[in-house]
């Protein structure tokens, strides 16, 4: 059975990752002043850099629905009997539910959606794993119990450069924001079941981005866990500060850094850093992607 991997452009590191030849991806939007680009083909992340000096602006939705079918019917048309797609949380977007619904209604359930409970470097090393396996002539009920893995022992956390875009998104209460705004503080925040939660707040974040690192590295060591730093940025002097607070930790060529899609970096807002590990399983490992 011919099989093909895919993926909504939530999974992007960079836009290299549009370039994997083993993996088929649909790119989300970005509405900006009421018009809607597409991410890579209309926009790239640095175009939005004016548009949110200029106060205009922004939001993000789910591709749609029309798009989405013409997507995997150019699949199909290529021979393919079967795709898997990896999805952003369900909890976060819409994608999930849409195209669980399209698979059943148009395409024989010939799509599967696995519901990643995540986005960047989770999906991505799911997406990577089951590319390996099944390459090796594995199918997936074999090894979905890995992929479960993946999934449940992946950690994100990141601090937004400020409050607006987040609670825009409904990430955050207006009452939190005049709060936080007024006390100059920031919510440290991290990936819990496939959702956004507060787990801190932080009036100097770069100390609190060392701070977690140090403690992610000792529950996480790098022995067994890749390690990702994914950005929305214009200023790069906190950035810079934590490549460097990595590279110190762990080596330059131990872990990936890359940019936020263009739907995360909407919602998240413009000076937002992440930081993501992902579980190494077996001989398995995403850093190995980067060093082909």
């Amino acid at each position: 059975m011919k099989v093909r991997i895919s993926a909504d452009g939530s999974i992007m590191l960079d836009y290299h990752t549009y370039e994997f030849d083993w993996l088929s991806i649909i790119p989300l939007n970005a509405i900006i002043d009421g018009k809607e680009y597409i991410d890579k083909s209309d926009i790239v992340q640095k175009d939005l850099f004016p548009y949110i000096y200029k106060g205009i602006n922004l939001k993000t939705s789910a591709a749609s629905y029309g798009r989405i079918v013409e997507y995997f019917k150019d699949i199909f048309a290529l021979g393919y009997d079967q795709i898997i797609h990896f999805s952003m949380s369900s909890k976060l977007s819409s994608m999930y539910s849409t195209i669980s619904n399209i698979s059943h209604e148009l395409f024989q359930d010939r799509i599967i959606v696995i519901d990643t409970f995540g986005f960047s470097s989770v999906m991505l090393s799911m997406a990577y794993y089951t590319h390996l396996q099944l390459e090796k002539g594995i199918e997936l009920i074999e090894f979905e119990e890995d992929l479960d893995e993946i999934k449940q022992k992946s950690k994100l956390f990141f601090i937004p450069g400020g409050l607006d875009a987040l609670q825009k998104g409904g990430r955050i209460d207006s009452s939190e924001i005049n709060l936080n705004q007024n006390l100059n503080i920031l919510p440290v925040i991290n990936l819990e079941d496939g959702g956004l939660v507060r787990s801190g707040i932080t009036r100097t974040p770069l100390n609190t981005y060392k701070t977690i690192i140090n403690k992610y590295l000792d529950l996480y060591p790098i022995s067994e866990y890749d390690y990702s730093v994914i950005s929305f940025v214009d200023k790069k002097d906190l950035l810079n500060n934590i490549v460097n607070h990595m590279n110190d930790k762990i080596g330059i060529n131990n872990y990936i850094q890359g940019i936020m899609s263009i739907n995360l970096s909407v919602h998240c807002g413009l000076g937002t850093i992440g930081v993501m590990v992902t579980p190494k399983l077996k001989d398995f490992s995403l850093i190995n992607l980067y060093r082909k």
